[in-house]
């Protein structure tokens, strides 16, 4: 019973994560439609994009949470067993997305601060 409440427990916490991240996508989004300016632009498009790397990364991992719950429930655990690499590496992708957006906002950052 505890190791089900525990991945219970783990699958609600990812859930919720993945709301906040969708929520701050979507917020974004708004933001960019009413910047005109193309140096403030040229800022808040890396920083949306790092938001829109980490949204990835939340689905990537609700997935991946989901499937393992399911298949450990079902007693599976070689399948999950087979497929945790593959998950693991999406998420690493993803984390290398958002640190290649934070070095584009570093970048653009320098820049309009040159003027």
């Amino acid at each position: 019973m505890n190791i089900y409440f525990t991945g219970l427990w783990d699958f609600i916490s990812v859930l919720i994560v993945l709301v906040f991240a969708l929520l701050v996508v979507k917020d974004f989004r708004g933001i960019m439609k009413k910047v005109k300016s193309e140096k403030l632009r040229s800022v808040w498009e890396p920083v949306y994009y790092v938001a829109l790397a980490l949204a990835i990364f939340s689905i990537s991992r609700c997935i991946g949470h989901a499937v393992k719950f399911i298949l450990i429930n079902q007693r599976l655990v070689h399948i999950w067993k087979m497929l945790s690499p593959y998950s693991g590496s999406i998420n690493t992708i993803t984390f290398a997305m958002a640190a290649t957006a934070l070095l584009m906002f570093s970048a653009s950052l320098a820049r309009v601060r040159k003027g």
